[in-house]
């Protein structure tokens, strides 16, 4: 096992800078994913972990070691790569043994290590068959199992998952965490999928494409409850959850000492801010006058206030008009409009030219019906602040 520090990693291709000024300390035994749209620098990043890419300046360390200029079959990790990579004239047992003839292993061990990994991985009945005659979940544990029998300082997974269907993710997701649990060895996981880094992950690293408007790709690295309720930016807060959070365009004004009023932009709508349902207040109570951004995830709407709890208390409603309505199981989604509010840049109806689309998911079941005026109950102390210019949340 091992930590791994990388320190302020640059990487430019050409003239184009993709990478700029990344820093992490990933500690011995710690699954750490790398998530992000495309373009954000995840997969280069990994492969500068492995030696397969070059960074332009910064710092490679594994175990307090400076390894930047170490070969990358030096560093003694295994790396899984999103295509399996297997060969295909080779059956199981050969795939996952031939790294072990590649570094000279006695014929015996070979034989244990790699019985010992099919069964860790379920792959005991599978160890004669080729590559084309399995599945793709089974493809990939040959593939983890190729990497096991190593027994690496530092696994490097490159969107292991991303090849497989939707049900089959899901159920190697769950066989990853309980390897991971078993096995116990410094991971560094990419992945572009949210719900895979927030189910796997003991820290989940935020990274956004590099653009002159950002010091670092690196936006927020935290536990992924942490990324969900505290998100430091209006990026984190949209990337993490899913449907993404709701921004909302608002002006303050100071209704008097004790109360805020948060007015939607160019409507009559209005959310009443006070100490005891807005962890935000004393913020807020000094932007008078300002306009700024509300962030209000769609789970925490709903059409009905629970019971015992007046609306206006904890729950203040927004008077929407429904665009269409999708009834999921026992999630119903409903995608609403703002008749004349400000344009949204995050998630823009294009539809409509004096309303922005926006998302709630309510679990009442109540039929709701296009075009029809409802009243969504919101509660106050889940709504997020954040800057206008920077961006960035108010602090609590």
């Amino acid at each position: 096992m091992a930590t791994l520090h990388l320190k302020n990693i640059d990487k430019d291709f050409n003239d184009v800078k993709a990478i700029s000024n990344v820093s992490l300390y990933v500690e011995d035994g710690e699954f750490l994913v790398l998530v992000g749209p495309s373009g954000c620098g995840k997969s280069t990043l990994l492969r500068i972990i492995a030696g397969l890419e070059k960074h332009t300046s910064g710092e490679v360390h594994l175990d307090g070691v400076n390894i930047s200029n170490v070969d990358p079959k030096d560093r003694n990790m295994a790396m899984i790569f999103q295509n399996y990579a297997l060969y295909p004239h080779m059956n199981v047992f050969d795939n996952i043994a031939f790294t072990l003839k590649q570094h000279g292993y006695k014929k015996d061990d070979i034989k244990n290590k790699v019985l010992k990994a099919a069964q860790i991985l379920g792959l005991e009945d599978l160890l004669s068959r080729k590559p084309a005659a399995l599945s793709g979940g089974q493809r990939q544990r040959v593939a983890m199992g190729r990497a096991i029998v190593r027994n690496p300082n530092v696994y490097l997974m490159d969107e292991p998952l991303s090849n497989l269907d939707a049900k089959l993710r899901v159920q190697m997701r769950s066989e990853l965490k309980l390897l991971r649990h078993r096995m116990g060895v410094t991971t560094i996981y990419v992945t572009h999928d949210q719900i895979e880094a927030m189910t796997l992950g003991d820290r989940v690293a935020v990274l956004a494409p590099y653009s002159d408007d950002i010091s670092s790709n690196l936006q927020q690295c935290d536990s992924p409850k942490a990324l969900y309720d505290k998100p430091c930016n209006m990026f984190v807060a949209s990337f993490i959850g899913s449907p993404a959070m709701n921004f909302f365009h608002i002006k303050i004004t100071k209704k008097h000492v004790d109360a805020i009023l948060a007015t939607i932009s160019g409507t009559k709508i209005f959310i009443t801010l006070t100490d005891d349902n807005c962890p935000y207040f004393k913020q807020l109570a000094n932007r008078d006058g300002q306009d700024i951004i509300m962030g209000i995830r769609p789970e925490f709407f709903s059409l009905i206030a629970p019971v015992g709890i007046k609306a206006h208390d904890a729950f203040q409603s927004l008077n929407v008009k429904v665009v269409i309505s999708e009834t999921v199981g026992s999630e119903m989604f409903i995608h609403f409009d703002i008749p004349n509010a400000l344009e949204n840049k995050h998630i823009s109806h294009p539809s409509k030219q004096n309303a922005t689309s926006y998302m709630a998911k309510v679990y009442e079941d109540i039929d709701v019906i296009t075009t029809e005026t409802v009243d969504l109950l919101v509660e106050v102390k889940k709504i997020h602040f954040f800057d206008k210019k920077t961006t960035e949340r108010l602090i609590r």
